[in-house]
């Protein structure tokens, strides 16, 4: 019984904190880094660009993009150094929990279920009416409680050494430029595929904001998260502008920000997403030149 009043308490937080900021991303990490006694506050400022389907385009959900992340981090804290069957499991735990977010509220889209355009005044302000308000934070605390409560039985095939998306853009722009971090790196596997496989928002795009977030995000600890703050000044004026040219000049150059329509398909498993991770590499060269401009 304590045990389940200790979960109430962060999925009470994880609601608090959406509500508060409307970053959804934050609102799983937050809680989940003070459940696990976390502390890695550059995540929070890598992650800044993630809320509203990548920054606010309506693509992956900032909550399923955080659960991921969350899954991540906890291998991280129990595994220093991850083989690549570890990475697997994980991409199949992600994949798991992408399943039941869509079962559970109808797809991971933002758009799709919010039905609401962020890059409008209108599409923000609509997110604060009580219907839209509490099927986010709904979302959020299941989606807490989910990562706090599910027991994943997952088993892997051995399985050799493979490209990331996301943590290749990371690497090459900080062995470039110097400006990253090698533990986001490694939490950014999750991100394979359109996050765990499963067709959503690119892992390469996702990668280019998390680097930018790591240059010009929002500088804040998870101490910071509950004080007041204004939900529509939250974002440095140049993440916002250089991050909007980014994600504009991708969506023209590929013509969508989702894996699966990139690749026309559905990953049937992980030597289907393997096959296909072979054809993506010029769409990663692509996001590391840009970022590193």
């Amino acid at each position: 019984m304590r045990g389940q009043s200790i979960a109430d308490e962060y999925i009470r937080q994880s609601k608090k904190l959406l509500f508060r900021t409307l970053n959804c991303c934050e609102s799983q990490i937050v809680p989940f880094q003070n459940a696990h006694e976390i502390d890695n506050d550059v995540l929070l400022k890598a992650v800044t660009g993630l809320a509203g389907g990548m920054y606010n385009r309506g693509s992956t959900c900032g909550v399923v993009f955080g659960a991921a992340i969350n899954l991540a981090m906890l291998k991280n804290k129990e595994l220093e150094n991850w083989t690549p069957g570890d990475e697997l499991f994980l991409l199949k735990q992600v994949a798991d929990y992408v399943k039941w977010f869509e079962e559970s509220f109808g797809g991971h889209l933002c758009r799709d279920r919010t039905e609401l355009d962020f890059q409008t005044m209108r599409g923000k302000v609509g997110l604060l009416f009580p219907k839209k308000a509490k099927g986010c934070v709904k979302q959020s605390a299941l989606s807490m409680k989910y990562l706090l409560t599910h027991d994943s039985k997952i088993e892997v095939e051995s399985c050799s050494e493979y490209d990331h998306c996301a943590t290749d853009v990371l690497r090459m722009v900080r062995q470039r430029t110097g400006i990253g971090d090698k533990t986001i790196e490694q939490l950014s596997t999750v991100l394979d595929g359109g996050i765990g496989m499963s067709g959503g928002g690119c892992g390469a795009l996702a990668g280019g904001i998390i680097a930018l977030g790591l240059q010009f995000g929002n500088e804040h600890s998870k101490e910071d998260a509950f004080k007041k703050r204004n939900m529509f000044r939250t974002i440095p004026r140049k993440f916002s502008k250089i991050t909007n040219e980014l994600i504009n000049q991708f969506e023209e150059k590929f013509g969508t920000l989702e894996c699966e329509e990139i690749a026309k398909r559905q990953f049937d498993g992980f030597e289907d997403f393997l096959k296909q991770r072979e054809e993506c590499q010029p769409i990663i060269d692509w996001v590391i030149e840009k970022i590193i401009k």
